[in-house]
C-alpha cells in the first residue's frame, strides 16, 4: 500500500489528533505534544502533508469554558497561551531540510550550511482513564 500511495497520488492527512473531543484534558498535556511528534515522523516519508485538528481553542469555546485551560484541541488557547503541541510543531519547523535519520524516539536532519538537528521524543503508552488526573503523573 506504502509503494502503491507513493507513486500514484500524494497522501494528505487532515483532523487527526489524540483524541476526538475538544473538552479533553489530554489537549493541554506534553502526552499530546509528543503523540503528534511519534506520528508525525512516523510518517513523514509516506505522505505529502499531515494537519492536526485545530489551531485555536476559539473553535471549543463554550458557555462554561471560561476557564483558560478548558480542553480544547487548539495549539493556542483562546487567550493566546501557547500548549505543548505548539512547541512541537516549532521544534518540527527548526529541522533542517535533509533527513540523515529517524527513529521510534528521533529525528535526525541537516541543512545547507552543515548545520545538524536532533530532535528527541519518548512518547508512553497512556495508561486507562479512570477520570483522574492522576491518571497522567
Amino acid at each position: 500500500m506504502v509503494e502503491f500511495t507513493r507513486r500514484s497520488f500524494p497522501l494528505y492527512v487532515t483532523e487527526w489528533d489524540v483524541t476526538l473531543s475538544c473538552r479533553n484534558f489530554l489537549n493541554e498535556s506534553c502526552y499530546r505534544a509528543v503523540y503528534l511528534l511519534k506520528n508525525l515522523v512516523a510518517c513523514m516519508e509516506n505522505v505529502e502533508l499531515m494537519s492536526c485538528s485545530g489551531s485555536l481553542d476559539m473553535q471549543c469555546e463554550y458557555f462554561d469554558s471560561a476557564l483558560p485551560l478548558n480542553g480544547g484541541f487548539g495549539l493556542l488557547t483562546k487567550n493566546g497561551i501557547k500548549k505543548p503541541a505548539f512547541y512541537a510543531f516549532t521544534f518540527l519547523n527548526r529541522m533542517g531540510k535533509y533527513l540523515l535519520a529517524k527513529g521510534e524516539h528521533y529525528l535526525v536532519t541537516a541543512d545547507s550550511y552543515s548545520g545538524y538537528a536532533i530532535l528527541l521524543f519518548h512518547c508512553c503508552q497512556q495508561k486507562k482513564q479512570t477520570g483522574s488526573w492522576l491518571d497522567f503523573i
